[in-house]
């Protein structure tokens, strides 16, 4: 399961947007290369962790919409 995650997380930060720009940021901090895929893996797993509590389907915009609704609030 493990190895399975690591490499949906590789796939991941090549070709997810928000993914690749995590993946980069990190490795431009300086971090290794593999700190930097376990972030992507972390980040991956809390996704399917909510997508499956909500029962809702992947939204790749969500957060950016969250936002909006936050910025019309005020």
């Amino acid at each position: 399961m493990r190895a399975l995650l690591f490499l949906s997380a590789l796939s991941a930060s090549r070709f997810d947007e928000q993914d690749k720009i995590l993946h980069e940021r990190l490795l431009a901090r300086g971090k290794p290369k593999k700190v930097a895929l376990r972030a992507s893996a972390n980040k991956l797993l809390r996704q399917i962790s909510a997508i499956l509590r909500s029962g809702l389907p992947y939204d790749p915009h969500y957060s950016e919409r969250k936002r909006g609704f936050a910025l019309q609030g005020t």
